[in-house]
């Protein structure tokens, strides 16, 4: 009997998957189609049973594979290269073994495109929830920013400080992780796109690495869990647990989740998510006005309460620390990640939470004036 060139085995599994992600990946440009064969819903209601093994435990499993995975990386690497030196058939072998490595990417990637990838192609969260993101003028910004800024030195007054006049919650990282699975999923209750029910947030055991990165949090689309760095310091670590939480639920890009983390955060009476989500959003509007009207942008800094801006320094003193070559390797990364998954805007899109705070803050200006 003749022996094949290929094994077949794994040349169908590399073909099926090939086939598949093409398929998907072409379908990503057609909203309709997602929504229509992939329905939002019953992917969460599907996500949400199958991620639940990973829910049982406070450990991290992203953090492992991930290490599993750089560490079965250098395995291949070097098994590839001591098989070829003594194998006979070298070509043959060097064929079928790449074969096999493709076919397992290509099998990653499918459940990457359809439990994670398809969910940037989704209907945007202002058109579900009707806001209209259109630019606006900068007195409209400033005035957009007045608003969160009011909201923030108020909330200066509610959280806990340390000996230095820092926010300081008195709660640990776990405890703030356990906390925001509760305000978001209260918030997701009552929002008619947001469905299923996920995992708690994870802290990461290499966390100081994330600071390298530049990294406050990841999703994890093979375990569905969301991870928050702890070593990132205390001010955004309640939003960004709500953040990833967004995540979860099928909220992929990332100005979107941005703003529901930011509206699970104000609809809670937790003070701390409160304080921390309108530090966040005070830095991006702030920061749109910097670079819009510099008059305004200084008329708004001096109304700032000191205590926030005492905060702000300290989480910048504590980032630049990390800022160097590995830093901006991790930052083009993201950007051509973002960029490949249809935000054109790559990493600039955290920016974009502007627009929808602005957007949102006219709606309700407009509904409180009824």
């Amino acid at each position: 009997m003749k022996e094949r060139f290929f094994k077949r085995p794994r040349f169908i599994v590399f073909i099926f998957a090939l086939v598949l992600c093409t398929v998907i990946d072409a379908a990503r440009h057609y909203t309709q189609f997602i929504e229509t064969v992939f329905p939002l819903e019953k992917m969460a209601l599907l996500k949400a049973k199958m991620f639940s093994v990973f829910s049982y435990a406070g450990i991290s499993f992203a953090e492992i594979l991930i290490v599993a995975a750089a560490v079965f990386a250098v395995c291949a690497v070097i098994y590839l290269i001591v098989r070829f030196i003594r194998v006979r058939r070298k070509g043959r072998f060097f064929v079928n073994y790449i074969v096999f490595l493709l076919a397992l990417v290509l099998v990653v990637r499918l459940f990457f495109l359809v439990f994670c990838g398809i969910d940037y192609a989704r209907t945007p969260v202002k058109e579900r929830m009707d806001l209209d993101t259109r630019p606006q003028s900068a007195q409209v910004l400033f005035d957009t920013a007045l608003y969160i800024q009011g909201e923030l030195n108020a909330a200066a007054d509610t959280v806990a400080r340390d000996q230095k006049g820092a926010f300081t919650p008195s709660r640990s990282a776990r405890e703030l992780t356990a906390a925001s699975q509760e305000v978001f999923e209260s918030y997701a209750d009552h929002v008619h796109f947001l469905y299923g029910s996920y995992s708690t947030p994870k802290t990461v055991e290499l966390s100081e690495v994330m600071n390298y990165l530049l990294i406050t949090g990841f999703y994890f689309p093979y375990t569905g869990e969301a991870n928050v760095n702890v070593r990132d310091g205390r001010l955004y670590f309640p939003y960004t647990a709500c953040h990833e939480k967004a995540h979860q639920y099928g909220v992929m890009r990332e100005d979107e989740a941005s703003f529901l983390a930011f509206l699970a955060c104000m609809e809670s009476e937790d003070e701390d998510f409160r304080y921390s989500a309108l530090v966040k959003a005070y830095q991006v509007l702030s920061n749109r006005l910097y670079y819009t009207n510099l008059n305004k942008y200084y008329e708004l800094s001096k109304t700032l309460d000191k205590r926030v801006a005492f905060d702000v320094q300290l989480y910048r003193e504590h980032t630049i620390k990390y800022v160097g070559k590995v830093s901006d390797f991790s930052e083009n990364v993201n950007d051509t990640y973002l960029k490949s998954q249809g935000q054109e805007s790559g990493t600039a899109s955290y920016g974009e939470l502007a627009d929808l705070l602005i957007a949102w803050y006219l709606k309700t200006q407009a509904v409180a004036a009824q």
